[in-house]
């Protein structure tokens, strides 16, 4: 109910009381015997309480009536205030928010039912006091008639006093006879007297029976007539200070009559607290908006006086060229920079904060095809974000607000036509570029523009369309237009003075209710989520999951879910998003070492796995990733970069790849007005797939793991981008370089340049296996350790003396030594398998069974997971001279080769390694020097020998390519290219260069025996998979045959 409503009500009540309830029931009630007034006393004296209450309802609504007319008023008013007074302003409005957030409802009800108490305390009081004057006016009229027995004579002469007067008559005479009588009985004299007492109390109480009036009741006694002629307003301050209500209640002191009337007077207050909590904040964000504007006034009235700094006489044409199609063209520009600048602002202040990563994404899922998956019984929040990615771009405030432009530059061209050549030639340097597309939260912001502006169709349907029409109506739509003519006008004189200033506009915030407070922060918390991948990596993901399930179902029950989570594919050991407890964990990493207990088991939360997948950091030291891995982030100060072109180049040659030549405008300086600076040209069909990879986020490019040992000896992992292309091909045989050159094979020796590090990578291999072993003795405890069966693993492992290099020796040692001094610890179990480190082959068994039985396991311990090599996009740093978008001589120069070892603490139960805690032992630098040096000497012939390809270029071009667009699209779809740049020029090129990207069966599966078994297997769990590892098989079946190269082009 409103406050008027209430105070509506409070009014005819008292009124209707007052003025006709009362007198009616006062009269009638003067007539009634004694029983009647006893009984009709208590709704008496509630009417009159009623009465009372209303009274103080009628203050207390007045008082919120008047604070909510103020505000309301303020909520209109075009005056601009102090500052001051408008944090003075909001300083309430957080109160009375608060008051009604916390306690409205609370003292309306405390109100309410404090109400109800005092007038059922008030009847039932009533009714006692009937009793109670009436048996004051007997002792009364008694005492009196005992004093002057001349009252008597009144009663004579009242025929319904006649029986009792007759009865005294009766007691006297009986009386004086007993008095007269000789000898006189004292006896009878005394019963006669008492005779005669009690006729005159029987008289006392006949006569008090027709005196018993209602202010006698109510309590009041001389006064009572006075107040019933007292005034409206009287009354009111009386019943403010009325010790009634305390003595209705049975208390007998005024300062209880005090608290009860505050308790109520408080309790109405805080039932209109939420009106006046609405009205107090329409109030303060039309205060704010208001002061707002005549700020961007002020400024925009000071740029346009301001004198023009000289322009070059190149820069600047006659003024006679500026027409009226270039104030257009120039309103046009202002309100597209306008749009996008008020788009990003926060709605409410710090809940609403947006990473670029988040305003960025319905960029990313239209480079990656990714849909927003939003059942219709989801909340608000994931409808609007549904709504939003299927919206188009909302038009009407970009219309409306290239209308309100015009004036100004109109007298800006007409007062200083060389300043408006000047600035329209900044702001197509700035905005020409379309507009990027807007995530949910910049839609409902634009959409607000268009509220605001009077530019949408109000009965328009759809999530957002409510949404917003709810937020104008919380703020108020004056409010809204004020704020955004304002912005106009601010982001105007901004751009004739040549500044940005976005913290303006992040620094305004509306004031909101609760309930579209919770809503935007559901919205903010929503952002990058739900949405699911392309229709290709979907059906990927799903042809692994049968392949799991029908290869989990050779191996004995208690194994298959170990199998299943393996052999689980891509997008389970690398999920985009969180997965679900349980499912994030399986597969990858882990090779190697006996008593590997997690290996393809979940291991850590389910946002390890996430990390794992989109974390580069995490990515190159878990024990779950080896492969290949790009997607570093880079470092550096943001750019200022405000467009993107580009040219396609046709094939020069008969199987040439199609080119891509591109180009970016960026400001070299902050003051510079941004130029065209040439990247280079890519394949276009590797441009492609490196803007749709970067979209994705994920950081894995491909990784090799251990199969089930039955029907697949490993598994080759491959992003659902690079996928059946021979871009993947290459990805993949780039991830084996390492350990091509690195491993002796019979007819090729090992560079001696790498010697070193190649022998410390077996003897890892060896010292690992030692770990394994010494967990399994010390798992089995006891004071008997089986030594032969211990030899005859330590035997099958091929164990003995572990002898790394001095470099890698004190590597190690130093490296065990942190993690002991971490709170951590738990390297007791590497301590234990080091004393057998020098162990002749023939005595590993028993010294295992010395150092490493006694004691069990650890409650935790370190454990090395894994040994592997990765291939690596190196760190690169942003410059305005576009080096780290510049290829390298040799083709790697942005790739890093790496070796390392990963450990992770495992629990000493349930042997389930810890992700969370992973942490990478790399392999001494000059080794990792010497390894590049090797590769990059040597990876030419591999490429033309072993690969077939017709030159090193085609091999490795591509590769470095694709990592150099990638970190392009990565570096703008996080924000490092500068607010400006437009994201909708990568949704364009990804359009235009699809059709580029050429088809090749890339690995998945290979087989432990004859592949004949693995493709029958793979046929029973799913065509889909029998006919990819057929299609593959076939492909490079037929390419050795012909001699072509392993990859095919990697683009048409």
């Amino acid at each position: 109910m409103s406050p008027l409503s209430l105070l509506a009500c409070m009014v005819v009540l008292w009124a209707l009381l007052q003025a006709w309830l009362l007198p009616l029931v006062k009269e009638r009630w003067k007539g009634e015997d004694l029983g009647g007034k006893m009984a009709r006393a208590g709704t008496l004296v509630v009417a009159e309480k009623l009465r009372d209450l209303a009274a103080i309802g009628t203050i207390a609504v007045s008082t919120v009536v008047v604070l909510v007319a103020l505000a309301g008023w303020l909520g209109s008013t075009g005056t601009v205030w102090p500052k001051a007074m408008i944090d003075t302003a909001a300083g309430l409005y957080q109160g009375a928010k608060a008051w009604a957030d916390g306690y409205g409802s609370v003292l309306g009800t405390i109100g309410l039912v404090t109400a109800v108490f005092v007038l059922w305390r008030a009847a039932r009081r009533g009714r006692v006091r009937v009793g109670e004057v009436w048996a004051a006016q007997a002792q009364e009229r008694f005492d009196a008639m005992r004093q002057d027995p001349a009252l008597l004579e009144g009663a004579h002469s009242d025929p319904e006093l006649q029986p009792a007067v007759q009865a005294i008559d009766a007691a006297i005479a009986r009386l004086r006879q007993q008095e007269e009588a000789e000898p006189p009985d004292e006896g009878a004299i005394e019963r006669a007297r008492a005779a005669l007492g009690q006729a005159l109390s029987n008289l006392a109480i006949e006569m008090a029976r027709r005196q018993v009036d209602f202010p006698a009741v109510a309590g009041r006694a001389a006064v009572a007539e006075a107040e019933e002629h007292q005034s409206g307003w009287q009354r009111f301050l009386g019943a403010l200070s009325s010790k009634k209500f305390s003595e209705d209640m049975g208390l007998v002191k005024k300062p209880a009559g005090w608290v009860i009337t505050a308790l109520l007077f408080v309790s109405l207050t805080g039932w209109a607290a939420e009106p006046l909590a609405d009205s107090l904040r329409l109030a303060v964000n039309n205060l704010r908006v208001q002061l707002m504007q005549a700020q961007a006034q002020r400024d925009i009235e000071t740029a346009l006086s301001q004198a023009p700094p000289a322009p070059s006489a190149q820069d600047v044409p006659p003024a006679a060229d500026v027409s009226e199609a270039q104030v257009n063209q120039a309103a046009r520009l202002i309100s597209r920079g306008f749009v996008r600048t008020i788009a990003r602002a926060p709605l409410i202040n710090s809940a609403t904060a947006r990473s670029p990563h988040a305003e960025t994404e319905f960029a990313r899922a239209a480079l990656a095809q990714q849909q927003l998956v939003v059942d219709a019984a989801d909340d608000a929040a994931l409808r609007l974000r549904a709504d939003a990615h299927t919206t188009a771009e909302p038009a009407g405030a970009l219309k409306r607000s290239e209308e309100a432009l015009h004036p100004p530059l109109r007298d800006l061209q007409a007062r200083q036509p060389t300043r408006f050549a000047s600035m329209l030639e900044r702001l197509e340097a700035r905005y020409g570029a379309p507009m990027s597309p807007l995530d949910a939260q910049g839609k409902l912001t634009a959409r607000l523009l268009d509220e605001a502006f009077g530019a949408v169709d109000l009965k328009t349907e759809g999530e957002l369309a409510k949404q917003s029409q709810k937020l104008v109506k919380d703020v108020g739509k004056d409010a809204v237009k004020t704020w955004a003519n304002g912005a106009l006008k601010q982001f105007l004189a901004d751009t004739l003075a040549g500044v940005a200033r976005p913290e303006v506009s992040q620094a305004f915030h509306f004031e909101m209710s609760a309930e579209n407070r919770a809503f935007l922060e559901s919205l903010s918390a929503h952002e990058g989520r739900g949405w699911s991948a392309g229709a290709a990596a979907e059906r990927e993901a799903r042809m692994a999951t049968k392949v799991a399930a029908k290869v989990a179902e050779l191996h004995p029950l208690p194994e298959r879910e170990i199998v299943r989570e393996r052999l689980g594919g891509y997008e389970r050991l690398f999920p985009a998003e969180d997965a679900p407890t349980g499912t994030g964990g399986g597969g990858g990493g882990g090779g190697g070492g006996g008593g590997n207990k997690s290996q393809g088991r979940p291991s850590g939360a389910p946002h390890a796995a996430q990390a794992r997948a989109t974390n580069f950091h995490v990515a190159s030291r878990s024990f779950r990733v080896r492969g290949v891995l790009v997607g570093q982030a880079l470092e550096g100060t943001t750019l200022d970069a405000t467009d993107l072109r580009w040219k396609v180049q046709p094939p020069t040659r008969p199987g040439a790849a199609t080119r891509v030549a591109l180009e970016l405008r960026i400001a070299a300086t902050p003051t510079n007005i941004p130029g065209w600076i040439a990247i280079g040209s890519l394949d276009a069909g590797v441009l492609n797939q490196g803007l749709r990879y970067a979209a994705d986020q994920r950081v894995v490019a491909t990784t090799i793991t251990g199969g089930d040992g039955r029907a697949v000896s490993r598994l080759t992992y491959l992003h659902p981008v690079l996928s059946d292309t021979p871009l993947g091909c290459r990805v993949i045989e780039a991830d084996r370089l390492v350990d091509t050159f690195t491993a002796s094979r019979p007819g090729r020796l090992v560079d001696p340049a790498v010697a070193e590090l190649a022998g410390d990578r077996e003897q890892m291999d060896r010292w690992r296996g030692l770990v394994g072993l010494a967990e399994a003795v010390a798992a089995r405890g006891g004071d008997h350790c089986p030594v032969s069966q211990v030899q005859n693993a330590a035997e099958r492992r091929r164990l003995g003396p572990v002898r790394f290099s001095t470099a890698m020796e004190a590597a190690l040692t130093q490296f065990v030594s942190a993690r002991q001094a971490s709170p951590a610890g738990g390297t007791d179990l590497l301590a234990r398998a080091q004393r057998c480190a020098d162990a002749a082959p023939a005595d590993v068994g028993r010294c295992l069974c010395e150092k490493a039985a006694p004691g069990g396991l650890p409650a935790n311990y370190w454990f090395p997971e894994d040994h592997t090599s990765q291939v690596r996009e190196k760190k690169a740093r942003l410059d305005a001279q576009l080096s780290w978008l510049r290829p390298s001589s040799d083709r790697l120069g942005h790739i890093d080769f790496w070796t390392h070892t990963t450990f992770a603490l495992r629990d000493g139960k349930s042997g389930v390694s810890d992700e969370n805690s992973t942490a990478s032992l790399d392999f001494p630098q000059p080794q990792l020097s010497a390894l590049r040096q090797v590769v990059s000497r040597s990876v030419g012939a591999y490429a033309t020998g072993s690969l077939r390809s017709s030159a090193p270029e085609d091999f490795l071009g591509p590769l470095e390519e694709f990592v150099l667009a990638q970190r392009l699209a990565r570096a703008a779809l996080a924000g490092q290219l500068g607010s400006d740049f437009p994201l909708s020029r990568l949704i364009e090129l990804e359009r235009q260069t699809h059709r580029f990207v050429p088809v090749q069966p890339t690995m998945r599966w290979e087989a432990t025996g004859d592949p004949r078994a693995l493709l029958t297997t793979l046929q029973q769990a799913d065509a889909g998979a029998a006919e990819r590892y057929r299609a593959h098989q076939i492909d490079q079946g037929t390419r050795a045959q012909q001699r072509a190269p392993v990859c095919a082009a990697a683009s048409l």
